[in-house]
């Protein structure tokens, strides 16, 4: 019982951990910046869905809309990185055609 029990307490404290190593990368990130180009902090609009570059914390609603909050390290956030309206880029053999970023 004692084995299984210590086993949960290290399991969460591992869990604890990633969870305070993503709210450390989420502070470093300035929220209120303007920008032309994807970056940690933007929303980037595409034909694709709308993503939050910030941490990957998945699905959000927004006012009816739907945000995808994705790492700038994920395969969507390289993708995009870099990118302004009007710029295309592949993943996975998608073609991704952005439309605005704030």
């Amino acid at each position: 019982g004692r084995e299984v029990m210590q086993q949960e307490i290290d399991l969460n404290m591992t869990r604890l951990n990633e969870v305070n190593k993503m709210k450390l990368a989420f502070e470093r990130i300035t929220h209120d910046h303007k920008s032309d180009s994807a970056q940690p902090g933007s929303l980037v609009h595409t034909g694709n869905g709308n993503y939050y570059i910030a941490i990957s914390a998945g699905q959000l609603k927004i006012e009816g809309t739907t945000y995808y909050a994705i790492s700038a390290a994920s395969p969507v956030g390289l993708a995009l990185a870099g990118r302004k309206a009007g710029d295309d880029t592949t993943l996975n053999g998608k073609n991704i055609s952005i439309k605005e970023v704030s």
